[in-house]
């Protein structure tokens, strides 16, 4: 006879419908990655928008993200709270979230003088509906998991198949950016598009359909009282949500900056999308091959959260440290790409199994709005960087003689982040906070 917890992700019972909300997120993360990797390179050198327009534009879409974020998580408190309709709004902004991203690539066949306006407009709408994809689905790790145990299981799940999302990304970089002088480039592009598309769409109504076949889920949460505003509802989070988004933001703002640069530093230092591409791939594969390692360290008895963070965010610290002193040297860039890819999925893996732990512990029926808020203030991050990169490119050539510099944009924001993590998560053990995040024994 089932019992309530065969129904819930990361058990044993329950392989099938972890496979199943693994892979819905790995068509997500085809979407996310799509956006952070080709996004900054294809509006400069294949839609030809000027650098300062593409920050702005990538800016604005991050900004309206994060109010959608808020807005979606606050409206859709209710919702949120039942596995079921949380799927179900997966699977909506699945479609809604590919419609716009074709839209979005369609921007080289607009006349020249209307290319950045409509880029910025369906950049947007992108990033609004991909606010309804992406907050149902981050919600699901604490509403459908039993304990810590089977949300280390399923964060590090999430970030294997991230991770391999990211590969498949990083080897289609190649024949993107090999095809940088052809007509066909922008095809290529789109071509790309469509098949990310497809995978989204079929990924997340696969996951509704093993959810509905799954059969009843435990008793949800009460309907809390609404409170009057989104101030005050933001205030009613435990103070834990809001160090971990700290933390969350300033790593994953870090990996953007290197990210977004990486094909202009395959294409404009290293000259060789080959040699490129091996380099993005060799990181994607630390990722992923790194979780089994990830999730045996967060499973073992005595080993908290903070313990393997400080463990991760100082490999990826060395890591970076040596990616940027190493520019010419072959084996010591291969072997640093290999270690961000390994610590960066350690970060990744620790903080969202961090989160899911709190908001399951305390803020279970504000489910929609912890998540929203992080996510948000990721996005916020990411605006400000993208508006910082902007700034930047434009103010040196990096197509030719001050392409060198690229390595040290690359790098530097990274640094100061781990450098910061580090240190919150020396403060946070001081303010006795890091009992949250243990194992539950």
């Amino acid at each position: 006879m089932n019992t309530a917890s065969d129904h819930l992700l990361g058990t044993p019972q329950s392989r099938t419908l972890t496979y199943a909300y693994a892979g819905a997120h790995f068509g997500k993360s085809l979407f996310w990655y799509a956006s952070e990797i080709l996004f900054a390179y294809f509006l400069t050198e294949v839609g030809h928008i000027p650098v300062r327009y593409m920050g702005l534009i990538l800016a604005l879409g991050y900004f309206s993200g994060t109010a959608a974020d808020l807005v979606l998580g606050l409206l859709l408190r209710q919702r949120l709270s039942h596995v079921l309709q949380t799927c179900r709004m997966q699977c909506l902004g699945a479609v809604l979230s590919a419609l716009t991203l074709v839209l979005l690539f369609l921007c080289t066949y607009v006349p020249p003088a209307w290319g950045a306006p409509y880029a910025m407009l369906t950049g947007i709408a992108f990033r609004i509906a991909y606010a309804l994809y992406d907050l149902p689905q981050n919600a699901l790790l604490s509403l459908a998991t039993k304990d810590a145990d089977s949300r280390s299981r399923v964060s590090s799940l999430r970030i294997f198949f991230s991770g391999t999302a990211s590969l498949l990304i990083a080897s289609a970089i190649a024949p993107l950016l090999t095809s940088r002088i052809a007509t066909g480039q922008p095809a290529r592009f789109l071509l790309l598009v469509f098949g990310l598309s497809l995978a989204a769409i079929v990924s997340a109504v696969v996951l509704l359909r093993a959810m509905r076949k799954a059969g009843p889920f435990p008793a949800q949460p009460s309907t809390p009282a609404p409170r009057p505003n989104l101030w005050q509802a933001l205030c009613g989070l435990p103070p834990g949500v809001w160090i971990l988004v700290a933390m969350i933001v300033l790593i994953s703002g870090g990996c953007a900056m290197f990210l977004k640069l990486e094909p202009y530093y395959i294409a404009y230092v290293l000259k060789s999308p080959t040699w490129g591409t091996s380099i993005a791939m060799m990181a994607s594969l630390g990722a992923i091959l790194s979780q089994f390692l990830w999730r045996y360290l967060l499973l073992q008895s005595g080993k908290s959260r903070v313990d393997c963070l400080l463990l991760a965010t100082a490999g990826l610290l060395v890591s970076i440290v040596g990616f940027w002193l190493g520019t010419h040297d072959w084996p010591l860039i291969m072997a640093c790409a290999l270690g961000f890819g390994i610590f960066s999925g350690g970060c990744g893996t620790v903080l969202w199994a961090a989160f899911g732990d709190i908001v399951a512990d305390s803020a279970k029926a504000d489910a929609g709005l912890a998540y929203g808020l992080m996510t948000g203030a990721v996005k916020i991050a990411l605006g400000c960087n993208c508006l910082l990169l902007g700034q930047l490119l434009g103010g040196i050539d990096y197509r030719g003689t001050q392409s060198g510099q690229l390595p040290g944009l690359m790098c530097l924001p990274l640094i100061l982040a781990c450098l910061l993590v580090m240190l919150l998560t020396w403060l946070w053990t001081r303010c006795g906070l890091p009992v949250r995040y243990q194992r539950y024994q």
